[in-house]
């Protein structure tokens, strides 16, 4: 075993981003090699190398697994969307007058809570006008954004690929339950008596966050980093699921930061693709989860109708979800099951810009169908994670996508302009013009990856069979392996 912390040179497969691959020599540095294999390397006696070829314990154990980690994932989700709805059912509770909010104040509050970073939803509660709405929004917007990328690169150190997409999608139903429950608290507490000392809408912002709070504690008391820290898991078990999970050749826990890696990520065409991928659909979801409510207001809808109405993008959203997720773990082509929902989506949004009957009909139409779109969000986070591997080059690539989805949901919010109220006509129209480009997006990035793969195919052999631990857990990037295949 190699302990020098200096480079190491191997033959391997490098090529700048942008070029077809070829075969080439390439410093590997050693510190990018993978926690797992120096657990595997002490634990050599463990049974559970030989059982990890076995479906049946395989299939027990992922079992195990997955009611530890899944019901976590899932109500994170629910907290990280319930602060988001919660403003925009806040809006229509009374938030904008009781905080004497102004022109453009309401959406500038909104696309804030993406730009940096802090602490949680419970203290909206606190807030007295405009200027503490505004610093609650950035706290808030730290603390949450860290969260898909945290379950994206936990998810990919516990399954294989063809494994993944539908644990994506079961801890992002979260989210529907969140938009459920968001929908329920917000038409709850307009109940509330308006001569009571805190507003309906403090109330639901100090319970929820409360909640959010404490379930944090448990998360952080239960939830291991990684499957060797794993304590309800034996020593056998661990082995078994390592050994089992290096076929993505992606590895699992790396602690050094390697420059080449960061380097490699910053020119590579497939995460910036991803990036304005995911910014278009940032602004779209941006967009919807913060409006929805005031354009149903707008269309005639009553607050606490709008509300109850609202609790069906809960669905919407698992619908989406569901389809893709599963689309992909029986039948793949992840670009062309993100492409179907998308293209439900704009329809959802032609109508809610065009109608073509009644205005309150299709706009309540267009707002639920355009909703589907939150579906391709756990497909695009596994599909980007199951193409890039090295620790540092899958770090980046993770905090890019949260980076475009923030920037996407300051530019959503930002079209709707007081000026263009009630119908913010140009708002819907970018809602849709944005939605379509992200779909020429997703055939691009099919495209890119077939291209990458065949010419990887002429000069290499994809890995079959039992992959060496010294091969899928080295860190080697996507880009230095010549085994490494792209899926799409």
């Amino acid at each position: 075993m190699a302990d020098s912390k200096e480079s190491q040179t191997s033959q391997i497969l490098h090529s700048p981003s942008s070029e077809p691959p070829r075969l080439g020599v390439f410093n590997i540095d050693s510190r990018a090699r993978d926690e797992a294999l120096d657990f595997l390397e002490s634990h050599r006696d463990e049974y559970g190398a030989a059982l990890a070829s076995d479906k049946a314990y395989i299939a027990q154990l992922k079992w195990k697994i997955d009611w530890r980690f899944i019901p976590f994932g899932f109500v994170v989700m629910a907290f990280n969307i319930l602060d988001k709805v919660l403003l925009n059912y806040g809006n229509v509770m009374g938030l904008s007058s009781d905080l004497q909010l102004r022109g453009n104040d309401f959406t500038n509050a909104s696309t804030s809570f993406y730009i940096a970073s802090a602490v949680f939803a419970i203290f909206n509660a606190a807030v007295q006008n405009y200027h503490g709405l505004l610093a609650v929004r950035i706290i808030s917007g730290a603390a949450e954004t860290t969260l898909p990328a945290a379950l994206m690169l936990l998810t990919a150190q516990w399954y294989t690929k063809s494994e993944q997409a539908s644990r994506y999608s079961l801890w992002y139903l979260g989210t529907g339950l969140g938009q459920i429950i968001g929908g329920f608290a917000s038409w709850a507490f307009q109940h509330v008596n308006k001569t009571a000392s805190l507003a309906g809408w403090r109330i639901m912002f100090l319970t929820l966050g409360l909640c959010t709070f404490v379930f944090a504690l448990v998360l952080f008391l239960l939830l291991p980093d990684t499957p060797m820290q794993a304590r309800f898991l034996t020593d056998q078990e661990k082995v078994a699921i390592i050994k089992h999970v290096k076929v993505n050749q992606t590895g699992i826990e790396g602690k050094h930061f390697i420059p080449q890696q960061l380097i490699e990520a910053i020119f590579d065409v497939q995460i910036w693709i991803f990036f304005f991928t995911f910014m278009l659909g940032g602004t779209g979801s941006g967009a919807i989860t913060i409006y929805s409510s005031t354009l149903l207001t707008h269309l005639g809808y009553s607050s606490k109708r709008s509300a109850l109405l609202l609790i069906a993008t809960g669905p919407m959203t698992i619908i989406g979800v569901l389809f893709i997720g599963y689309g992909v773990r029986y039948y793949g082509n992840r670009w062309a099951f993100t492409n179907a929902v998308l293209i439900i989506a704009v329809l959802g949004a032609a109508l809610l810009a065009f109608p073509t009957g009644d205005q309150s009909t299709c706009g309540l139409a267009g707002i639920l169908l355009a909703d589907i779109l939150i579906g391709q969000t756990p497909i695009i986070y596994q599909w980007l994670q199951a193409n890039v591997a090295g620790h540092t080059k899958r770090a980046y690539s993770a905090a890019m996508l949260q980076v475009a989805f923030a920037i996407g949901s300051i530019i959503g919010p930002q079209t709707f302009q007081a000026r263009d109220a009630p119908n913010y006509e140009p708002a819907k129209i970018a809602f849709m013009c944005f939605l379509a480009a992200e779909v020429v997006l997703i055939a691009i990035l099919r495209i890119y990856y077939g291209w990458c793969n065949h010419h990887r195919d002429q000069r290499s052999q994809a890995a079959t069979g039992d992959i060496a631990d010294t091969t899928a857990f080295m860190g080697l990037t996507d880009k230095q392996n010549p085994a490494f295949r792209y899926v799409y």
